[in-house]
């Protein structure tokens, strides 16, 4: 069976998964003004001297840039729940994670055109995008982390 550290390490990713995924729902089920708002907000915040035309900040690139990074962060902790959970990655794993997330992507935008709010293949897409990106993250580190077992091994083998 799993080690206490290795279901402590899971059970916080797993939870991470499912904090994000409810966060982006959530965010789906704003109305367009609600949205907007909030967005706006967040960029006075971030960036005070930033254009206003008719009372509204033009809030498109911080928009796509959520997206992206949203999903980003949902492939980064899908990733790793199926690298505890299954202590491999192969590319059967990467094609089921990758398609969980583009199944919540479509479900977000889905219910974004139920609300006045457009829904776009093009943020399908990028959110799709932002899951590639966490989960190449995710590949990434356990390269490093496989190389940096194989050396220590290796110095070990010839000392």
């Amino acid at each position: 069976m799993y080690p206490k550290k290795i279901k402590i390490i899971c059970g916080a990713l797993i939870g991470a998964t499912l904090v994000i995924t409810f966060f982006i729902l959530l965010n789906s089920f704003l109305d367009f003004s609600a949205s907007h708002k909030l967005s706006g907000m967040i960029m006075k915040w971030l960036f005070p001297n930033a254009k206003v035309e008719n009372g509204v900040v033009d809030d498109f690139w911080l928009r796509k840039a959520a997206h992206l990074l949203e999903y980003a962060l949902l492939g980064t902790s899908f990733g790793g729940v199926i690298t505890f959970l299954k202590r491999q990655f192969s590319k059967y794993y990467i094609g089921t994670a990758l398609f969980v997330v583009l199944i919540i992507a479509v479900i977000d935008e889905f219910i974004q055109g139920f609300n006045g709010r457009n829904s776009s293949a093009a943020d399908v897409l990028l959110d799709f995008c932002g899951a590639i990106i966490g989960l190449g993250l995710v590949i990434f580190v356990i390269w490093v982390v496989s190389c940096i077992k194989s050396r220590k091994k290796n110095k070990k083998a010839f000392a």
